[in-house]
């Protein structure tokens, strides 16, 4: 692919990209971002090795696909709310739509399959099933009732160097550790961020973090959150 059908595909969603060819076996996807502008910056060994998969203009999101040897990195670079993002995508997604889907973690994707959520809603940022906000989701958990003495105020939510999500409340079992199998982090109340309009959960929610930690490719983003 050359350089002007990538950046023909980029303007397609409504983005600017600038494309480096660097004299190494590494990639990179970026969000750069100044006070003028924010850009996709997309470093690759060959160009022939960096591919659109999939352009979808109403919900400026893309799919691309970057070869290294025999794998094959993908990223989903779109516009969610106010900021433009990239993300790392698990499994063998072919297009925006299973990469949305494929970013979804277990919990969420059994909670949308009991609402019999439609498939036109799965990846609208709130349905019957679930709330997200950047890469986090909350599911409504009408039985947790936790007592007072284990609620947090203003507490944070954040993977790696990306900005925090400040919380309301919240209550944590085991910590919040990239480490842990299965940390348990519930919360209510206003989620704020500055790059999401703020979310309000009138009841607790269990927070469940999207897959990207399981990209191959979540090594070759320079841009969290």
């Amino acid at each position: 692919m050359n350089t002007t059908l990538l950046e023909k595909n980029f303007k397609r969603m409504g983005a600017n990209v600038d494309i480096h060819v660097a004299p190494h076996d590494l990639h990179s996807v970026n969000v750069l971002e100044n006070r003028k502008e924010s850009r996709f910056v997309v470093t690759v060994p060959d160009l022939d090795d960096c591919e659109v998969l999939d352009v979808q203009p109403d919900q400026r999101h893309l799919l691309l696909m970057i070869r290294s040897g025999k794998e094959k990195d993908k990223f989903l670079c779109g516009h969610d709310e106010r900021a433009w993002f990239a993300a790392a995508v698990p499994d063998g997604a072919s297009a925006v739509k299973t990469a949305m889907e494929s970013l979804k973690p277990r919990e969420v994707r059994i909670a949308q399959a009991d609402k019999k959520v439609k498939l036109k809603k799965r990846n609208k940022r709130r349905n019957k099933a679930f709330l997200r906000q950047g890469e986090w989701f909350f599911v409504p958990c009408l039985d947790f009732d936790p007592p007072d003495n284990v609620v947090l105020h203003n507490e944070p939510i954040q993977r790696g160097r990306g900005k925090p999500h400040m919380c309301e409340q919240l209550v944590r079992f085991g910590g919040w550790n990239p480490m842990r199998r299965d940390p348990e982090v519930y919360v209510r109340g206003r989620i704020r961020h500055g790059d999401h309009k703020t979310v309000e959960l009138a009841v607790w929610h269990r927070v469940h973090q999207n897959r990207e930690i399981a990209a191959r490719g979540m090594q070759h983003l320079a841009f969290l959150d």
